[in-house]
């Protein structure tokens, strides 16, 4: 996903949270031999396209010669990035009543008793069907701290409605109303997954709402703001603590790596403690900054 940080910096947020640069950078300085260029990138692989496609315009150029004298660092963003997750509009709320229709077809229930879905999807001034749900939590056997995909329905003759609930990485959260008048036996299904996996975990969603209680949905009266950030905070804060703490060993694990590769350490041959000490604190301050031993 693209994105801009507030020091005006275009990155790539990739899949597994790390940022990445959007596009390499090219400057080129004249040089009384000719013309200097110096390539950044952020991987390899992105070095070498870029080598490959200067390659074209410089025959000479030895691209496998050129990337081994490369220079690799590690850096962060200057300034901080705001990423936008609001879900809403005409065209998210119809996703929501397709994908709960979707799973009422699965579990074989009659689409022609969903008219208020049917409605919503193929008339476009219809009135909404659905309406986000913060009261509570209507998912029981929930994971802590996982993104939860969920959609569920749930038709029932006692109430006449057919229900449905679809849920996104665990925050976005809503009630659908497929269709009234049901008259069929009572049916339920739930499917959910884990978003990161696609591993499916086993939930139960309680839908037990009358007319009342939809209409209250649909007035947006069970949209609960303090709920909801209780809802964004019980996944995201455990997923930036888990990426904040992969990246500390990380830099950790990299330092000392480099650390020991340059503290004049002899193979097969015992190591002094207070040598490599001696030798290593002056490079793990160059890389880490000011630290002590106790």
């Amino acid at each position: 996903m693209a994105v801009t940080t507030t020091a005006g910096e275009n990155l790539l947020l990739n899949a597994g949270g790390q940022l990445e640069m959007a596009r390499p950078e090219i400057n080129r300085a004249p040089t009384p031999s000719g013309e200097s260029i110096q390539v950044t990138a952020g991987s390899v692989a992105q070095a070498r396209d870029v080598l490959r496609g200067m390659k074209r315009k410089y025959p000479k150029l030895d691209v496998e010669a050129a990337l081994a004298g490369a220079e690799t660092r590690r850096s962060y963003a200057n300034g901080v990035m705001r990423i936008d997750l609001n879900f809403g509009g005409p065209l998210s709320g119809r996703s929501i009543v397709k994908t709960a229709l979707a799973l009422a077809h699965n579990a074989n229930l009659p689409l022609d008793q969903c008219r208020d879905a049917l409605s919503y999807l193929r008339q476009a001034d219809a009135a909404p069907c659905f309406g986000y749900y913060y009261a509570d939590d209507l998912v029981s056997c929930r994971l802590p701290a996982t993104p939860l995909h969920c959609v569920a329905i749930d038709a029932n003759l006692a109430t006449g409605l057919i229900l449905g609930y679809v849920e996104y990485f665990g925050i976005h959260r809503a009630v659908v109303c497929l269709g009234r008048n049901y008259s069929g036996d009572r049916r339920t299904s739930v499917y959910a997954l884990d978003p990161r996996s696609g591993e499916t975990l086993k939930v139960a969603v309680c839908l037990d709402f009358d007319d009342a209680d939809v209409q209250a949905i649909y007035n947006y009266e069970r949209d609960d703001a303090e709920k909801r950030q209780a809802a964004f905070g019980a996944v995201f804060g455990p997923a930036l603590a888990a990426h904040q703490a992969a990246e500390r060993d990380g830099v950790i694990r990299d330092s000392l790596n480099f650390t020991w590769a340059n503290c004049g350490g002899v193979p097969d041959q015992p190591l002094s403690i207070w040598r490599s000490l001696r030798n290593c604190l002056p490079i793990v301050r160059r890389r880490c900054g000011s630290m002590s031993l106790g």
